[in-house]
């Protein structure tokens, strides 16, 4: 998948984080008040395993970035 194809699902997924997911979003908060790297949360196991769920595949990093990057600008 590429990120400007898939803008749209990453987004939803991105927004479905911050809401459904209280592990995610708290660990995505953390990294907004400087508590927590992006690269633990990219190495994180609930993070990939959520994400795994949600698109049915393994993303790359690149795509685990922009998620992080898109729900960052939505808190």
């Amino acid at each position: 998948m590429s990120w400007d194809r898939d803008k749209k699902k990453y987004e939803d997924l991105a927004k479905s984080f911050l809401k459904d997911i209280a592990p995610v979003r708290g660990k995505i908060e953390e990294i907004k008040k400087g508590e927590r790297d992006l690269d633990q949360l990219l190495e994180d196991s609930t993070f990939n395993a959520k994400l795994r769920e949600e698109l049915g595949h393994e993303p790359t990093k690149k795509e685990k970035k922009k998620i992080i990057e898109s729900a960052l600008d939505r808190i």
